[in-house]
């Protein structure tokens, strides 16, 4: 209430002036009291219609409208985190296709590669997985008043977890089951080279160790016959560089007996020496001398038989990690 003689403002139920000390009449103080009264009665009924407004408009459009309008936050966290884990499934549907398209992973070492892959993106996806499941647990409230169901989100990463526990371990499976399978085959396939190769190192080592001159035939013709097994065999057409190899090895071992036999009959007529057979081992061996003596020419055929074995081995591994790979 403002002082009609100076103006200063002061409380409604004042009787004097604060400034100019005028005392107020009873008649006014009155006055005033009953205007307060009204004005207070106006301000609680403004409160209470508003408070009645609000609670229609909630009722009427939706408690979820009014929170998201409210609670802008949780909804911008809410689609950052829901487009994270949106795109860790793109990704990973992107990988599972791939696998399935590509032939890179149909053979022994796609199948183990792109496992191996698999399960270090799975560690990743699992762990932006998690992180969602996370913001659901924490904000579990605010998520539900927006119109969001956090019980099916959480049963929805529930359910992508487990598919990518099932698909790695699937993956894993594959890659050994293509392993094994290529063993098998190895075996199979190629059991007439392993018993020709076998046979050839036999030999090898026999010669190494000493073998005596009237072993040697019987066994060459052991070596010639496993060799000529696996020559006439359907698998020696796609092995070409072994059926080389082993041929050349061969070639070794059957001069070395020729070579052998001149000794023995020399033996018995060292006058006569078989001048074709001289000629065919200058061709072969143009390192030894046109008079080389027969157990130097024994020991430097078998040395070449053994230096071509090495590399028949070597090819025969190759072939068996390509027919694997098939």
């Amino acid at each position: 209430m403002n002082c009609p003689k100076c103006g200063a403002e002061n409380r409604e139920d004042a009787r004097f002036c604060s400034r100019c000390y005028l005392r107020f009449p009873k008649g006014d103080h009155k006055f005033a009291r009953r205007f307060s009264l009204k004005r207070r009665a106006l301000i609680l009924l403004i409160i209470l219609f508003s408070m009645v407004a609000f609670t229609g408009v909630f009722l009427f459009v939706g408690s979820e409208s009014v929170w998201r309008f409210l609670d802008k936050e949780i909804i911008t966290e809410y689609n950052q985190s829901l487009e994270k884990y949106n795109t860790v499934l793109r990704e990973h549907d992107r990988l599972i296709q791939k696998q399935q398209t590509e032939a890179v992973a149909k053979d022994t070492d796609g199948a183990t590669l792109f496992a191996q892959k698999y399960s270090q993106k799975a560690k990743q996806y699992k762990t932006a997985l998690n992180q969602f499941k996370l913001f659901i647990e924490n904000n579990d409230t605010r998520i539900k008043r927006i119109g969001i169901n956090p019980d099916y989100l959480r049963d929805n990463i529930k359910a992508t977890l487990l598919r990518m526990a099932e698909n790695e371990e699937r993956f894993f499976k594959k890659a050994d089951a293509l392993a094994k399978e290529a063993t098998q085959l190895r075996q199979q396939v190629n059991q007439p080279a392993t018993d020709a190769l076998n046979a050839l190192k036999k030999l090898q080592a026999r010669c190494l160790v000493g073998i005596t001159y009237q072993d040697y035939a019987p066994a060459l013709g052991e070596v010639l016959h496993q060799v000529r097994m696996f020559i006439e065999s359907p698998v020696a057409r796609t092995m070409p560089g072994l059926v080389s190899s082993m041929r050349k090895a061969m070639t070794h071992y059957v001069m070395l007996k020729e070579v052998w036999d001149e000794k023995w009959n020399a033996n018995f007529a060292p006058e006569r020496r078989n001048r074709n057979l001289l000629k065919q081992v200058g061709a072969l061996y143009p390192e030894l001398s046109e008079g080389f003596p027969y157990d130097e020419g024994i020991r430097f055929i078998m040395n070449k038989a053994s230096q071509e074995l090495r590399e028949t081995e070597v090819i025969y591994e190759n072939s068996l990690n390509l027919i694997g790979k098939r």
